[in-house]
C-alpha cells in the first residue's frame, strides 16, 4: 500500500527513527533520520563501515526501510550529497511514494524450487526459482528476467513441483519487485486459488513444517 509524501511525513518520519539503507553491491548499513525538508531531502546519519568511510557516492540509488508499529515501510531513493565534516551526514532524495507492508501472519519456509512463470495470456514462459513459500504467496527469483518488466499488480501463472507434487498454473499477482545482485526478486500473492489448490498447498506446508522440526536426540 502506497501513501502520499505529505501523509508519510506526518505519520511515519520522526527524528531519531532507525532505518536500514540497502546500497549497491548488497551493502546494508544502519542509520537514523535526523531531519527532512518536504519534497526535497531526508537527512540521515552516515555511519562508518568497519571503521572506514562508507564509500557511498552522490547519485547512488538505495532502498530505505524502517519499522513502525505493526508494519514495515520502504521506499527507493537516491543519494543527493555526502558530508564527512564536521559530522558524517547523508542527504537522500525525498520519496515520491512509500510502500507499507503488514508483518507476515503466515509462516514462510526457505526453499530452492525450480519452476515456470507464464504471463497472463499463457504464451511466454520464464524459468524461475521459488526462494520461499507460504500458503499466501512466495518469493520468486529470476536470474535472467529478459525484456519483460514484470510490473507490480500484474498476473502470472506459476508451475512448480515439490516433493513429487506438481502445482500447475497457480494464479499469482506480483505485489513487490526489486533487483539484488543483478537478479530480479518478485514477491507474489496467491490471489485466486481453487479449493483443490488450497488443500494441496496446505498439505505441502504441513510436510515442510514436519521436516523443519528437529528430530529426537
Amino acid at each position: 500500500m502506497a501513501g502520499s509524501p505529505e501523509a508519510l511525513t506526518a505519520s511515519c518520519f520522526r527524528v531519531g527513527l532507525p532505518v536500514s539503507l540497502e546500497l549497491s553491491g548488497g551493502i546494508t548499513i544502519r542509520s537514523t533520520i535526523l531531519g527532512w525538508e518536504k519534497d526535497r531531502f531526508i537527512l540521515v546519519r552516515l555511519p562508518s563501515v568497519q571503521g572506514q568511510k562508507s564509500g557511498v557516492g552522490s547519485g547512488e540509488s538505495c532502498l530505505v526501510r524502517f519499522l513502525m508499529e505493526e508494519s514495515a515501510y520502504g521506499f527507493a531513493s537516491e543519494v543527493l550529497r555526502i558530508q564527512y565534516h564536521p559530522s558524517p551526514l547523508m542527504f537522500l532524495k525525498f520519496p515520491e511514494q512509500i510502500e507499507q507492508v503488514a508483518f507476515r501472519k503466515s509462516k514462510r519456509f526457505v526453499t530452492n524450487i525450480s519452476g515456470k512463470f507464464l504471463d497472463a495470456e499463457r504464451k511466454v514462459s520464464t524459468s524461475v526459482v521459488v526462494q520461499d513459500f507460504s500458503d499466501k504467496g512466495c518469493l520468486i527469483r529470476l536470474d535472467d528476467p529478459g525484456p519483460s518488466a514484470f510490473k507490480r499488480d500484474t498476473v502470472y501463472y506459476l508451475t512448480f513441483t515439490l516433493f513429487q507434487t506438481e502445482i500447475e498454473n497457480l494464479y499469482c499477482t506480483i505485489r513487490n519487485r526489486h533487483v539484488r545482485n543483478d537478479r530480479l526478486l518478485l514477491g507474489v500473492e496467491f490471489s485466486r486459488i481453487t479449493p483443490y489448490e488450497k488443500e494441496t498447498l496446505e498439505n505441502l506446508l504441513s510436510f515442510l513444517e514436519s521436516v523443519s522440526k528437529p528430530g529426537p536426540a
